[in-house]
Parts: C-alpha cells; sequence; structure tokens
C-alpha cells in the first residue's frame, strides 16, 4: 500500500463519525487521519469532499479546518477511466440504476472508481460487494471488474501499520 494511491469515500469518515471512532474518544484516530490526509498518504477527491462538506456537523468542521489538498476529477486519466467505467456499466446494469448511480456529478462512488482504475490505486470504503444484477451500483462490486482493489478502515490501518 505505500506508495500507493489510497482514495477514501465518503462513508468511511462518516461511520468512524457515527460509529466506529468518535471524535470524543478516539481523538487518536483523527489526528491520523489528519496526518495522513495532510501528507496525501490518503487521498480525497474534491467530490468526496463536497459530500462531505454538504454537512453541517463535527465532521464537517474537521474537515473544513482541514482544508486538505483533494484531487480534481477534471483531471483527464480521470475523465478517461470514468468514460471506460460508464460504458461497462451500461453494459450490464438497468438504465434506473445506471441514471442513480450516473445521474448527478456530484456522487463520488464512479469518480472514486474511475481515480483508482487511473492511478493505479485501491479505495477505502465501508461498502460491501453486490452482485452485478442487483438494483444498486456498489463501489465492491464494480471496481473488481477493473481489478481495483477495496479494503475497510480496519484493513487501511493494519497495512498502514497504525497502533493507537
Amino acid at each position: 500500500m505505500k506508495n500507493q494511491f489510497v482514495f477514501l469515500d465518503s462513508n468511511i469518515l462518516i461511520a468512524a463519525k457515527n460509529d466506529a471512532y468518535p471524535f470524543d474518544v478516539f481523538p487518536s484516530f483523527w489526528e491520523f487521519m489528519t496526518n495522513a490526509i495532510l501528507s496525501e498518504e490518503l487521498i480525497i477527491l474534491d467530490v468526496v469532499e463536497n459530500e462531505i462538506l454538504a454537512g453541517n456537523d463535527e465532521l464537517t468542521a474537521w474537515l473544513k479546518e482541514l482544508s486538505p489538498n483533494v484531487m480534481p476529477i477534471n483531471d483527464q486519466k480521470i475523465v478517461d477511466a470514468y468514460t471506460e467505467l460508464t460504458n461497462y456499466v451500461s453494459s450490464i446494469y438497468s438504465p434506473a440504476a445506471i441514471d442513480n448511480w450516473f445521474g448527478s456529478m456530484k456522487i463520488a462512488d464512479p469518480w472514486l472508481i474511475a481515480a483508482a482504475v487511473a492511478y493505479d490505486g485501491l479505495i477505502v470504503t465501508s461498502e460491501t460487494d453486490k452482485k452485478p444484477n442487483a438494483k444498486s451500483l456498489k463501489i465492491p462490486n464494480i471496481a473488481s471488474h477493473f481489478s481495483v482493489p477495496c479494503i475497510k478502515t480496519i484493513q487501511m490501518m493494519r497495512e498502514l501499520n497504525v497502533k493507537f
């Protein structure tokens, strides 16, 4: 994982704040996340940042204060991978599922996969795998087609040798 692009899904941060690592109980987790994001060991896409900043809570305040460098989705390599991703998804999913997933430029999931494809990275997400004919598209299912690994928060911390 070292020297590999590691892209964070917003659900990782939301779940950490809400359940696994609340700010008041696990400040060391948030210190780790702050340092890893600022050092760009963990990458936040601009659409992921926008999902978090749309909120109005402690996580929103943390990210605003952090003010990280974010990777823009208008990067040509990411746009090219997004086109490839769109073609694949369009070939196997229903129009309703496609409209739901690609219907808004604000939905980060397909952009996360495109960025990981473009930069040979991996995605940290709490989403679980679904079958290809599922009504809703999930990151791990689509990412697997493109050989993009998806890991959970604990695996990320183990691979980064994080100890609290």
